[in-house]
């Protein structure tokens, strides 16, 4: 500061280093012309324009403040100040500044172009045309209000209206770059590709450091497939602002979904000579890599992605997702648990992770990810319930009843929790306390469908069938596509002697199910299996057992272990089709799956059907005792009921054993047929007839096929001989 300079010397030094942009000496020259005359209004003006240069807009609307304590009626700080409170976005102060200035000088466009840019900005073009109308109507040559009215028109969906504006700003000012780009957008959505072209390449040609234009070519031209001169338009605005890199990052993932794997590197590889320490550049390119089945290099260039930002978690996940596809579980999860530690917002992968293991099915190493979930926050409901679920899968059901109540511990009103717990305990036969999940969770939704279904199930076992049947209705009335809730009904049904009505929703479930297996998208893997298998079991229950043994085939091509598939082809071989032999194959598979008292009763069963009747009692007794340990009484009776035909058939029977043989089987066809209407014994009638015809074999079948026909009265069983 040279000796005795005024207040207005000392703005004026300001001003000049503020027309050369150099803002920060420019306030220390404010601050002195303040300093010497606290009240002179152009010095705090200008120290807060220079404030608003350097993005410091509170500051400077503390000094637009000052300015107008002191002179109220000076209009310029107005808009000043409704421009600083404009970037930082709060636009009910902006706009009451900018209205502020219209009291003042309400002649001044101003004023109104301010109040038309909030308007704008807030979603209210109508109202922002008003405004911006008033401004060009007072300065019929403000280009930025005609360009300001030309978008507000564009955003209203009339971009022929828009350009008129457009074309009124460039005649006034041909050099008006914004207005040429707007054009071409406009032009652009139009579908007048060429002549957008050409007002983006005249926008590039009067300013080439003008980036927007740059790039939004490069938009048109990639959307007609020239992705490589695309590339050397987004080449050029990285070079000119790096931080429109993005672009490169956006347009290759667009490739890569697209299919365009070679063009998706071409952009990635571009953006890594640019900078070679941009990680997302090497993720994207690993990506791409292993789209192209390189999964050896996907790895190396995520590693590198990590050694260009040791943070960047994404990297970590995509680099275990290639160990996790390849089966290599270990190096997969050692990969997330670095991408969780670089950012907690990455836990969800865990559930993720286990979920995919659980849809292969995976249960044991889908526990493994849901545990790990768990350890990283105990608090997520959803990792409870899936793990859950893979318990449930795996019969382990004490640990998924603990896993369910947790996640209700945590959220009361989880209805899938509610519905699976409830399902746990239908396995278990604990039907009221099912009951009462099912109950619960309905009363939080009563759309919620499954229960219903679930809730039919457990009515139809307390024998209260028509509760059961109206439960089944509900669940298909909220959804007419439930294919399993037709298959239920029609399960029901025919239980009750209602075949035609059976019938009818069988074909239902059939025809549901084949919906979902031609849908498009593609179901899940899980909803394809389980609507295979509702297509199967509803052909076979009308007479096509042809197509039913196809369908379940195909189910076993999605999943070899399904072990429902198993079970019911294994049913079909041997109840239609009488090749025992291929039953009991099927079965032993299943039960090296799913080892449980029910899947080595139906081995029992099949070592019977083809004769080694010692085998079938050995099986039978082994899950008799079982049975005996879950309290399970229906499949206790089945089992006395196993090893009592195994001696029978065997020539080993004993005294009073074809009298508890039909005590048995009248039971069980009261309990069984609940669930399997198709379960009817024809696989052992057909080796009951095949056997050594002794008069006991003799009597055993026609007394059978007489109490499944009802011609016996069962009073009447215990009168009757033994041999």
């Amino acid at each position: 500061m040279v000796a005795n300079q005024s207040a207005d010397e000392l703005n004026e030094e300001g001003n000049s280093l503020f027309s050369k942009g150099k803002f920060e000496e420019a306030i220390k020259y404010y601050d002195q012309a303040i300093a010497a005359a606290p009240r002179f209004v152009h010095a705090w003006n200008n120290k807060g324009l220079a404030l608003a240069k350097l993005q410091r807009y509170d500051q400077a609307i503390a000094c637009y403040a000052k300015t107008a304590e002191i002179e109220a009626k000076f209009f310029g700080v107005w808009i000043n100040k409704g421009n600083a409170f404009f970037e930082l976005k709060n636009f009910d102060e902006a706009l009451r500044n900018y209205q502020k200035a219209k009291e003042i000088d309400p002649k001044s466009a101003l004023g109104w172009y301010g109040e038309a840019i909030v308007f704008h900005n807030l979603g209210k073009y109508d109202d922002a045309i008003k405004s911006y109308d008033r401004a060009i109507k007072l300065d019929p040559r403000y280009t930025d209000a005609l360009r300001g009215k030309g978008l507000a028109l564009a955003n209203l969906g009339r971009p022929e209206d828009a350009i008129k504006y457009y074309d009124k700003a460039i005649d006034i000012d041909p050099k008006l770059v914004f207005a040429w780009n707007n054009k071409a957008f406009a032009l652009q959505s139009l579908g007048k590709l060429a002549e957008a072209l050409e007002c983006y390449n005249r926008a590039i040609e009067l300013d080439q450091k003008f980036v927007l234009a740059r790039v939004n070519k490069g938009d048109l031209v990639f959307n007609q497939g020239k992705y490589a001169e695309a590339l050397n338009s987004y080449k050029e605005a990285v070079r000119i602002d790096p931080d429109y890199a993005w672009a490169w990052k956006s347009k290759g993932n667009e490739l890569l979904k697209k299919g365009e794997s070679e063009q998706a590197l071409m952009y990635f590889d571009q953006a890594i000579e640019s900078n070679p320490k941009w990680a997302w550049a090497w993720d994207g390119k690993g990506s791409v890599l292993l789209k192209l089945n390189r999964n050896d290099e996907a790895i190396q260039n995520y590693e590198k992605a990590i050694a260009a930002e040791p943070g960047y978690a994404e990297a970590w996940i995509n680099k275990g997702n290639v160990f996790f596809a390849s089966g290599q579980y270990k190096a997969a999860m050692d990969n997330y648990e670095q991408a969780t530690l670089k950012d907690p917002n990455y836990s969800w992968i865990w559930v993720s992770k286990g979920n995919e293991l659980y849809d292969q099915p995976d249960y044991d190493r889908a526990i493994e990810f849901y545990k790990k979930s768990i350890e990283k926050n105990a608090h997520a409901a959803v990792a409870w319930r899936n793990q859950g679920s893979a318990f449930y899968s795996l019969r382990r059901y004490k640990e998924a009843l603990d896993c369910y109540d947790r996640a209700l511990a945590l959220q009361p009103d989880y209805l899938d929790a509610l519905n699976d717990k409830g399902n746990v305990l239908l396995s278990l036969q604990q039907y009221d306390g099912s009951l009462e999940c099912y109950d619960k969770a309905i009363a939080a939704d009563r759309n919620y469908v499954w229960a219903w279904r679930n809730k039919g199930l457990v009515l139809a076992r307390l024998r209260r069938y028509d509760e059961a049947l109206a439960s089944y209705e509900e669940a298909i009335r909220l959804d007419p596509d439930y294919m399993e809730a037709w298959f239920s009904q029609g399960q029901l049904l025919e239980n009750r002697g209602r075949r035609d009505e059976a019938a009818k929703c069988y074909k239902e479930a059939v025809e549901r199910a084949s919906k979902a297996i031609e849908s498009d998208p593609p179901p899940t893997k899980a909803v394809l299996i389980d609507a295979w298998i509702v297509k199967a079991n509803g052909l076979q229950f009308l007479g096509d057992i042809d197509k039913a043994e196809q369908c379940f085939n195909e189910t076993l091509r999605l999943d070899s272990k399904n072990g429902r598939a198993l079970g019911a082809l294994s049913i079909l071989y041997s109840e239609y089709r009488f090749a025992f032999d291929r039953a009991l194959k099927l079965s032993l598979e299943r039960f090296d799956i799913e080892p449980s008292v029910g899947t080595k009763a139906a081995v029992a069963e099949n070592y019977i059907e083809v004769g080694q009747y010692e085998k079938g009692r050995e099986y039978a007794l082994e899950s008799l005792r079982d049975a005996g340990n879950e309290n399970d009484e229906a499949s206790q009776c089945f089992l006395k009921f196993l090893v009592i035909c195994s001696r029978l058939l065997g020539g080993q029977a004993a005294d009073g054993d074809v009298a508890q043989f039909l005590d048995y089987y009248s039971r069980l066809k009261e309990d069984f047929r609940l669930d399997e209407p198709y379960w009817s014994f024809r696989g052992l009638i057909h080796t009951i007839k095949s056997s050594k015809c002794n008069v006991q074999t003799i009597f055993l079948l026609v007394t059978l096929l007489d109490l499944m026909q009802g011609r016996i009265d069962r009073r009447k069983l215990s009168l009757m001989p033994t041999a």
